[in-house]
């Protein structure tokens, strides 16, 4: 979600008039324009750079794409199955990650076991019925979003960004998000201890503080 929110931060307004309505944009483990951010590969693990990196750019017919869908799909048979794989990720936290989100479940009357399950169940849900923005997810990564960050005029730039990001997230590295603080104009960032889902759990914390920005 975080490359069409900023698809939208920066187009034209001709072309999307109610860009000028946008006060504010919130990025939560956000993908950089891989197009201009020239050093996106340093940031990413080896699984990721074959997945995302140049090489599935150039590959004919999204053939990675398609590779990866195959892989995907048959983890995500049975709700029973995600949730299997996401408690491995729950597992591989360290105790101030876990107490994060210890402090979280309390606070909403909840069980680490039922954000797993909820979480399983949005993600078989997100391809119950179609892979087509799955496999959207490369090509697009890869092109051109209509406009540079770095060159945005002082009316898109106007809007304040704010950027979330986990320290140890390797599905969305911080180098991106280094990178969109570096070349929006109004943006600053928020570091957070943890993976790619610690910022669920600190999520309150990030929009009273986007919000608060907002007033």
């Amino acid at each position: 979600g975080t490359v069409p929110a900023q698809i939208l931060y920066g187009a034209p307004y001709d072309k999307f008039p109610f860009g000028r309505c946008i006060s504010g944009m919130l990025l939560c483990g956000a993908f950089s324009p891989f197009r201009y951010h020239k050093d996106y590969t340093k940031s990413m693990t080896w699984k990721y750079y074959v997945v995302a990196g140049p090489f599935s750019r150039y590959m004919p017919f999204n053939l990675v794409g398609h590779v990866v869908k195959f892989l995907l799909a048959r983890q995500r048979e049975t709700v029973e199955v995600v949730e299997a794989t996401l408690r491995e990720h729950f597992d591989r936290m360290d105790p101030a990650e876990r107490e994060v989100v210890a402090r979280w479940c309390e606070r909403y009357g909840k069980t680490p076991e039922d954000k797993v399950r909820n979480m399983a169940e949005h993600i078989v849900k997100s391809t119950s019925k179609s892979w087509e923005g799955f496999m959207l997810m490369i090509p697009v990564l890869h092109s051109d979003w209509g406009f540079r960050p770095d060159a945005l005029d002082e009316e898109h730039s106007r809007p304040g960004v704010l950027l979330a990001t986990s320290k140890n997230d390797i599905l969305s590295p911080i180098g991106y998000a280094h990178y969109l603080a570096a070349n929006y104009k109004n943006a600053r960032m928020i570091d957070m201890h943890g993976r790619h889902m610690s910022i669920v759990y600190q999520m309150d914390g990030v929009w009273a503080e986007f919000l608060a920005d907002e007033q």
